[in-house]
């Protein structure tokens, strides 16, 4: 997937970079994994690589909310933080994740270009965390959530006896 951005506010432009590469990055790590390795946990209460995905996803997708019109939020039920994993047969397949979070990358970068220095420095959302109060922080915060369930990913991955998400 390839993802653009021609332009951003300069004190977006790292954020907005997370974002593209935590794209790549989650591509990357659902190339070639079969449906049973989705839904392998590494643990007793580990979460699948499919719910990994799922998750963020929805959160990719909740995010349009803080930066314009809401979108409606996939998959709801099975994906929100503190979700109990169950019967896994009910849930997306591979495809279906990744054309919501295609969809939903292609929005998120183009409200990111519209974005000016007073929307960055109002407040954010009270469902979006931020340290400094403002939507610059919470979007921060986002890249830094996605960052981290990436970097999950990578390790189901490697679990699963792949390669990694940084193997070309």
């Amino acid at each position: 997937m390839s993802v653009e951005l021609l332009s951003v506010e300069p004190s977006l432009a790292p954020v907005a970079q997370q974002f593209r590469e935590t794209t790549r990055l989650y591509a990357r790590a659902l190339d070639g994994v079969t449906r049973d390795a989705l839904v392998t946990r590494p643990g007793a209460q580990s979460n699948p690589l499919l719910w990994v995905a799922g998750h963020l996803v929805q959160q990719r997708t909740r995010l349009l909310g803080a930066l314009g019109p809401a979108r409606q939020i996939p998959w709801d039920e099975i994906f929100g933080t503190g979700s109990i994993i169950g019967d896994l047969r009910v849930y997306p397949s591979i495809g279906e994740l990744e054309a919501v979070w295609r969809s939903s990358t292609d929005e998120l970068l183009r409200r990111l270009q519209n974005i000016g220095v007073a929307e960055l420095t109002a407040p954010s959302p009270e469902w979006l965390r931020t340290q400094d109060g403002t939507l610059l922080g919470a979007l921060s915060f986002a890249a830094l959530h996605e960052a981290y369930h990436i970097g999950q990913m990578g390790f189901i991955r490697k679990w699963l006896g792949l390669d990694s998400i940084f193997e070309a």
